[in-house]
C-alpha cells in the first residue's frame, strides 16, 4: 500500500497529526491537502484505478462520523507479495486512510505492522 499512499500525497510527514489522534486512527506517515489530489473522491477514483485488486486482497471499509466526516480505509496483508507468500509477515497489515470533513481537506495516512 505505501507506493500507491506516495503516489496519493507526493510528499509526507512522519508521525501523526492531531486529525488522526483525534479520530484514534494509528498513523506512521501522513499528509494534508495533497498537490494531485483535492478531494476523497478525486483520491479514491485513483486509488480504484490504480490499486491491484485483481492480485491481492484489498479490503474497503466506508464510515460516515455524525458531523459528516468521510473515512475510508483501504486494508492489505503485507504477507501477500510479488514473489508469493512471506511467512514472516503473515497476520501483518497495511492500512491507507483517506479522511475528509465538511469543508476540510483531504488527509491520507498510512499505517504497516510492525514486522
Amino acid at each position: 500500500m505505501f507506493p500507491h499512499f506516495v503516489d496519493v500525497v507526493g510528499n509526507y510527514k512522519d508521525g501523526t497529526d492531531a486529525k488522526f489522534t483525534e479520530l484514534n486512527i494509528p498513523v506512521k506517515h501522513w499528509a494534508v491537502a495533497p498537490p494531485f489530489y483535492n478531494s476523497l473522491s478525486e483520491a479514491e477514483a485513483f486509488l480504484q484505478d490504480t490499486l491491484p485488486f485483481s492480485n491481492y486482497e484489498i479490503g474497503k471499509e466506508t464510515e460516515t462520523q455524525p458531523d459528516g466526516t468521510i473515512i475510508i480505509k483501504y486494508s492489505a496483508s503485507l504477507a501477500d507479495g510479488i514473489f508469493g507468500t512471506d511467512e514472516s509477515m503473515k497476520g501483518k497489515w497495511s492500512y491507507l486512510y483517506l479522511i475528509q470533513s465538511p469543508d476540510g481537506p483531504l488527509y491520507v495516512g498510512i499505517y504497516e505492522d510492525e514486522p
